[in-house]
């Protein structure tokens, strides 16, 4: 059943000029074909006025007002341009009511720069001409485009190009120098009853290519015009104007990123050839998409549709989100004929004569009507999540019928049919058989009927209270990493769970711990009773696929790290030293080739960024046993100031081995050389020396860290915070006295092997030491 209806509203009867403009729009046909229409059409936001602007055979503009009663149709007094303005119109862009007061509020901008004011008032149903201006303040400028948004009119014109442009500014890209004599200008504006006042012009981009300037929310979005023969590689760009921040980004519209933003000077404005050529190389390298149409959303973001055939959204951010693929063979035919605009969670589009209604959440086709006539969608305020479209016959409202009991039966049929496959094979599906057959569509849109549908309306058939919605969650969740967990995943998979993972973090952190069966044992580890083939598919460094999607999408090893970063922090290390287990099982190879770089990496590389405890990394670090990350460990403690726990993380671990033992030296010395808070602590230092450092050896230590200390030739200066040779002479000494104690080498051991070596002299009480080398008993009398 198809649940899309469409039910008129009206026939142009209770319109004025109602007949006129029916064969009007019949005899031009409002899609036009292939061809360039004559005119284009604009629609109030209350839907009760149509005005067409034309083009041919002559510049006019033709305004039909929807009727009242036969008194209103009698007074009716329409909307007349200037009779002595002979410049074409080139938009009427409807202001803000709140800004306007009471009725509605018109702008009808015209080619040559001048602009009027209108207003229509409901008492005698009719309009009336507020002011007149001239919009630009440039001679001889020309008006492309114009649109309203946050209190300010937008225009991009066209000025006269430079007689003979500087060689400081070549021609950009592929475009000729004719191309970019444009500029985005704005001017603040204040509606009353009566009067309208408009501030000073501002220009916010000079010397770019022809836009169409279109406001969404507070936000100002400049397109590439079709209609004018701008240069290829600017259809490959977008840019967006904040009037709150003044600021001007430039988007890509194959990948979605902002490539480049920066605050726009007052008065003067950005320099479209300076901002692009920051980027140029990105927007060279882009994929030669072109925009074929758009459509604003209530957030201040676009609906975008692609010559590929994609719908995209994009955010105010710049990330752009694939919806929907609107044709098979990846381009849209015949795409002159198409209309398009976002209705709430819902998007429709006229394709030659086709309307299809899309879900703009999950990408859903949601149904289909072909049409007999050319149409134009249009939104009304009035009802903004109905889509309203505009034909040769009339208005229409396109009705979804019981929208929410389709998607329960497709949800449905889809689960009878997964649960068919799996009885009459008698075999687990795979992923790519899933993907090959195109199944697997009942989750995400049974979460988004639990989610969104059960949550608005308990008076539903399905009731549930929060504690159910989130218990269904969990267990579509768990389902979701049972399946893919137990099967070897691909890119794709990966950046699907990051999707899950970040929707439903609390859901899956449930689901985490049931499908790995954490538990904590006596001495306050973590175990897990999990089959190996999960943990091996786990540590998999998997990566996933289209990054434009997510921020920053994780293989999963780290999306669980994350998720014990969130809710228990404290059990990260123990959930690393339990995947280490696992990794170094038989499982997997000795070598760690299965799992990509070490574990303790891959954890701390999710503890990067601001607000992560360093406490954590120098644990992880710690129990990783590796000297490298001893080292590290013992470094991030220094560098914080705690040298409390950095000497004490040093005795517990000079032990290891006697190269780790040297570097844990070395390393405490050269800092105590630096810094005098490690002063409390030199008799600890002290105790750590390794046997085999000399005295010669350490000196050189020292003289290689004062090195570069300070512009003074000297290595020891008589300051406060820098080292000097009194905290150093109990290690010097400690050292010479071990230097100069009599040794047997092997082949002492070797010759008395079977005889006790003799015992040396005993030196008498009071005696002194062994005389030292003439240049360290110099430096010990410093």
């Amino acid at each position: 059943m198809n649940p899309l209806a469409l039910q008129q509203v009206s026939d142009f009867s209770d319109f004025t000029r109602g007949r006129d403009l029916s064969d009007f729009l019949r005899d031009n046909s409002i899609g036009s074909g292939t061809r360039a229409p004559p005119f284009h059409l604009r629609i109030s936001p209350d839907g009760c006025h149509i005005h067409v602007v034309l083009s041919k055979p002559r510049a006019d503009l033709m305004t039909c007002d929807k009727r009242r009663s036969s008194a209103q149709i009698r007074s009716q007094s329409g909307l007349v341009v200037s009779p002595a303005k002979r410049s074409p119109v080139a938009d009427v862009v409807y202001l803000d009511r709140g800004r306007a007061g009471g009725g509605s509020a018109l702008l009808v901008a015209f080619e040559d720069g001048t602009a009027e004011f209108w207003r229509f008032c409901e008492p005698d149903s009719g309009w009336h001409r507020l002011h007149g201006s001239d919009l630009c303040d440039t001679p001889g400028a020309k008006v492309v485009s114009v649109c309203a948004a946050g209190g300010r009119i937008v225009w991009c014109e066209r000025r006269r190009p430079v007689e003979n442009p500087s060689e400081e500014n070549p021609p950009l890209l592929d475009g000729p120098r004719l191309c970019f004599t444009y500029s985005i200008c704005s001017r603040a504006f204040e509606l009353d009853q009566e009067t309208v006042r408009l501030g000073r012009a501002e220009v916010v981009l000079r010397d770019g290519p022809p836009f169409v300037v279109v406001a969404s929310a507070e936000n100002v979005y400049l397109l590439p015009d079709s209609r004018a023969s701008a240069p290829g590689s600017t259809s490959r760009l977008l840019l967006g104007w904040s009037p709150c921040r003044d600021q001007v980004a430039v988007y890509s519209i194959c990948e979605g990123s902002i490539l480049m933003a920066e605050p726009s000077a007052a008065a003067k404005g950005s320099d479209f050839r300076r901002l692009v050529s920051e980027c140029l190389v990105a927007l060279l390298a882009a994929d030669p998409v072109e925009l074929r149409s758009f459509s604003t959303t209530g957030d201040g973001g676009l609906v975008l549709l692609l010559s590929s055939g994609w719908i995209c959204v994009m955010n105010v951010d710049g990330v752009l989100r694939r919806v929907h693929r609107l044709a098979e063979n990846g381009a849209t035919s015949n795409c002159d004929r198409i209309s398009m605009n976002a209705y709430s969670d819902c998007l429709a589009v006229v394709e030659g004569r086709v309307l299809h209604v899309i879900d703009l959440q999950c990408g859903l086709e949601l149904g289909r009507i072909p049409l007999r006539d050319d149409g134009i969608l249009f939104l009304n305020h009035d009802e903004r999540h109905v889509p309203h479209l505009l034909t040769d016959t009339g208005l229409f409202l396109v009705r979804l019928h019981e929208l929410d009991s389709v998607l329960e039966e497709v949800v449905f049929e889809e689960a009878c049919r997964r649960y068919q496959t799996r009885t009459l094979s008698g075999m687990q599906l795979t992923v790519d058989k899933m993907m090959s057959e195109g199944k697997l569509q009942a989750p995400i849109l049974l979460s988004s009927v639990l989610r969104d549908y059960l949550k608005e309306r308990t008076t539903s058939v399905l009731t549930a209270s929060e504690s159910q919605l989130r218990r269904h969650c969990e267990i579509l969740v768990q389902e979701e990493l049972v399946r893919l967990l137990r099967t070897e995943l691909n890119g794709k998979d990966v950046l699907y769970l990051n999707v899950v993972f970040s929707s439903f973090p609390s859901e899956s952190w449930e689901a985490v711990q049931t499908l790995l069966r954490l538990s904590e044992t006596k001495d306050g580890a973590l175990s897990s009773e999990a089959p190996a083939a999960v943990w091996r598919t786990v540590l998999a460094p998997v990566q996933p696929e289209d990054t434009s999607v997510l921020l920053t999408p994780l293989p999963i090893f780290e999306l669980l790290c994350r998720l014990f970063l969130l809710f228990q922090p404290g059990q990260l290390p123990l959930f690393v030293d339990l995947a280490q287990q696992h990794a170094i099982g038989p499982s997997h190879s000795s070598s760690g080739s299965l799992i990509g770089q070490p574990l303790y990496k891959r954890a701390i590389s999710v503890l990067l960024g601001p607000g992560c405890s360093q406490d954590l990394e120098v644990e992880l670090l710690l129990r990783s046993g590796r000297p490298n990350g001893v080292l590290q460990a013992l470094r991030l403690l220094l560098d914080q100031g705690q040298w409390g726990q950095a000497v004490g993380l040093a005795e517990r671990f000079c032990g290891r081995s006697p190269l780790l033992n040297k570097e844990i030296f070395t390393t405490l010395l050269r800092k105590g050389c630096q810094y005098r808070n490690l002063d409390p602590y030199l008799d600890r230092i002290r105790a750590l020396c390794p046997e085999d450092m000399t005295a010669s050896s350490i000196i050189r230590v020292v003289l290689e860290s004062l090195s570069g200390s300070g512009s003074e030739p000297l290595p020891f200066r008589n300051r406060g915070d820098h080292l000097t040779v009194a905290p150093l002479r109990p290690l010097l000494a400690h050292v010479l006295q071990r230097e100069t104690r009599p040794h047997y080498g092997y082949g002492d051991l070797t010759r008395f092997s079977a005889i006790p070596p003799p015992i040396p002299p005993r030196r008498p009480r009071g005696a002194s030491l062994p005389a030292l080398p003439p240049s360290l008993s110099a430096l010990l009398q410093l």
